[in-house]
C-alpha cells in the first residue's frame, strides 16, 4: 500500500513507527537509562564462550511458552528488534546519532 503524503513529511509508517520506539528502548538498555520495570525484564546476551558475537551489542531473546501471546511482550519484541538492526547503527556513540541513522534505516526500509 503506497502512502505518499508520508514521505515529503519524512514520517514513518506505523509498522516501522514501533520498530523506532522498540530499538530507541534497547539503545536505553545499553545506556542504563530505562526504567526499572523495563530494565530487569532484559537482558545482554553474554555468550557462554568466546564467539565472534561475544563483541557486539546484543540482547538476549526469552524463550515463550506460547508464540501468539509470548512474542507480543516488550520483553520478546525490544531483543527482536534490536539484534535486526545492522552493527553499525547498534554501536553508535550518541542517542542523537542513533536516532538518525534509525530513522534513516528505517525510511529506507518502508519506502524502498
Amino acid at each position: 500500500m503506497s502512502l505518499p503524503y508520508l514521505p515529503p513529511f519524512h514520517w514513518l509508517p506505523m509498522k516501522y513507527r514501533i520498530e523506532y520506539k522498540l530499538a530507541l528502548l534497547g539503545y536505553r538498555c545499553f545506556e542504563k537509562s530505562l526504567p526499572p520495570y523495563l530494565s530487569h525484564s532484559l537482558s545482554i546476551y553474554e555468550p557462554s564462550r568466546s564467539l565472534r558475537s561475544s563483541s557486539e551489542k546484543l540482547l538476549r531473546i526469552p524463550k515463550t511458552r506460547t508464540k501468539t501471546l509470548g512474542e507480543r511482550t516488550f520483553r520478546y519484541q525490544i531483543p527482536t528488534v534490536w539484534n535486526s538492526l545492522p552493527s553499525s547503527i547498534r554501536d553508535s556513540s550518541s542517542l542523537s546519532s542513533f536516532k538518525t541513522q534509525l530513522k534513516t534505516y528505517l525510511f529506507r526500509k518502508a519506502f524502498a
